[in-house]
């Protein structure tokens, strides 16, 4: 959570859920404001770099390819050791954190 949450969680414990909900609301309407601007940003930058997001595009087709090779060459020997599935299970945890740390409005803007 952010400031626009420790905001709306702090009206809601002071002052109650009518302006925890309208402060909620001012959020949502900010953020959309920001992913419009954003957007209509990458859309101007698209049109005038077609060809570089051609050139990526094909470049991550290309990518992919190769990772499904790489899977579809790779050994299919499954492991039955919890500590393996505990391990797989925490990546996730990690992924997901990592993700949420990692949010590009609050990056990019």
């Amino acid at each position: 959570p952010g400031p626009a949450m420790f905001a709306v969680i702090t009206n809601g414990v002071s002052r109650g859920f009518l302006r925890a909900f309208i402060a909620g609301v001012g959020v949502a309407a900010g953020d959309a404001v920001l992913v419009t601007l954003a957007l209509l940003g990458l859309v101007a930058l698209a049109q005038t770099f077609e060809w570089i997001f051609l050139l990526l595009k094909y470049a991550g087709a290309a990518y992919l390819i190769f990772l499904g090779v790489r899977m579809w060459r790779a050994s299919t020997a499954q492991t039955n050791e919890p500590q393996a599935a505990r391990t797989r299970l925490s990546r996730f945890f990690f992924l997901g954190a990592s993700i949420a740390l990692g949010n590009p409005k609050a990056i990019l803007f």
